[in-house]
């Protein structure tokens, strides 16, 4: 399937979505979506299949993503800007239009996480520091640490705020409300865990399991 099938349209949000509550009034005007390609990797036997959903809007002075999780199997022990794709984890990688870099924003069910911007994979990339991925906000209804696997089902939500200042600081260019509007970027949402239970999913469907597959990013069109 080409990537041209997955379309998403970034509504404005006039006040601040609620991070905590998927189906606050204040997530108004947001598409729902669903996370529903599945990749089964040699020598992974599992086909544990979590529902995930998550809605994206922009606003005044950012960019704000919420999940919702019904999982099984829950573990977030890695530590910020550590190994989280290995936890029960969600994830937001992104392409604002003008450069051939993207963000990547991979989040623990506890909040913790770890965010890159990515020029050429593996070879040209920079791990944010303190300094700046202290502007993201996140909101979970998870514990913060949770080191052993809690194997009943649970429904989490995680909620990220992502500041325009953040993005033009590494874009090199101002980004704003103003600037976004009417722009397609390119993006992709998954599921992962590396656990008892391993999964990875993703929004856009890709041909095989590699998250950075940028060529097969979906289209996140700002209304």
């Amino acid at each position: 399937m080409s990537p041209k099938e997955y379309q998403y349209k970034v509504a404005y949000a006039p006040v601040s979505p609620d991070l905590a509550n998927l189906n606050s009034n204040s997530w108004d005007g947001a598409e729902i979506k669903n996370i529903t390609n599945f990749y089964f990797l040699p020598g992974k036997k599992t086909r544990y299949l979590p529902e995930t959903k998550f809605k994206i809007m922009y606003g005044e002075k950012g960019l704000y993503i919420i999940f919702l999780v019904h999982d099984k199997y829950v573990v977030s022990k890695h530590p910020m800007q550590g190994s989280v794709c290995r936890d029960s984890c969600v994830e937001f990688f992104f392409q604002i239009p003008g450069k051939g870099a993207y963000f990547t924003l991979e989040m623990a069910a506890g909040g913790n996480f770890l965010t890159f911007y990515i020029t050429k994979r593996k070879k040209d990339f920079v791990i944010l520091p303190e300094k700046d991925y202290s502007k993201i906000k996140i909101v979970s209804s998870m514990k913060n640490r949770i080191f052993d696997e809690i194997k009943k089902p649970q429904r989490w939500t995680l909620g990220a705020f992502i500041p325009y200042s953040l993005l033009s600081k590494y874009h090199g260019s101002k980004i704003n409300k103003e600037t976004v509007k009417g722009q397609i970027w390119r993006g992709n949402l998954y599921k992962c865990a590396d656990l008892s239970n391993p999964h990875w999913a993703s929004w856009a469907k890709m041909p095989i399991c590699s998250f950075h597959m940028k060529n097969y990013f979906g289209y996140l069109n700002f209304q």
